[in-house]
C-alpha cells in the first residue's frame, strides 16, 4: 500500500492533471509490456529477414 502512495506522489501529473502519454501506457499495459516488446523484436527481425532475402535475391542480378 505504501508503495502505491510513492508511486501516486512521485507523478508528475497534479489530480486534475491526465498523465503523460508514456506514464498513461505504462499504466494501461503494466502487466503486458513483455509481451509488446516480444512482439516489437518480431517485427524488426521479420523486416531485418526481409532485407536480407531482398539482397541475396537482387545480388546476383545487380552483379550480372
Amino acid at each position: 500500500m505504501v508503495e502505491a502512495e510513492d508511486r501516486s506522489r512521485s507523478s508528475s501529473a497534479t489530480p486534475g492533471e491526465r498523465p503523460a502519454s508514456s506514464e498513461s501506457l505504462r499504466k494501461r499495459y503494466a502487466g503486458q509490456q513483455e509481451f509488446i516488446a516480444d512482439l516489437l523484436v518480431t517485427v524488426l527481425v521479420i523486416v531485418l529477414w526481409f532485407g536480407v532475402a531482398l539482397t541475396l535475391l537482387i545480388l546476383p542480378a545487380v552483379q550480372n
